[in-house]
């Protein structure tokens, strides 16, 4: 099923990048899929600083994507 198709839930923000590819490949390591919206704002005028890219995941897999993406305090 295409992204487009999916009720889709934003887990994850951030103006870098890499942040969002790193964040990406975590969730992907425990099987849920994901998918990065706005990924090209760093390549037009720097937007990305003030919209922020997203990275979105199906809503049913919200909630594990959040706490995985939390940092645990020790």
């Amino acid at each position: 099923m295409a992204p487009s198709e999916r009720k889709l839930k934003i887990v994850f923000k951030s103006s870098f990048d890499h942040a969002i590819h790193l964040a990406k490949a975590q969730l992907e390591q425990h099987g849920i899929q994901a998918y990065i919206k706005d990924g090209q704002l760093n390549n037009t005028i720097g937007t990305a600083y003030v919209e922020q890219i997203k990275l979105m995941v199906d809503i049913s897999d919200a909630d594990q994507a959040i706490a995985i993406l939390t940092p645990k305090n020790e």
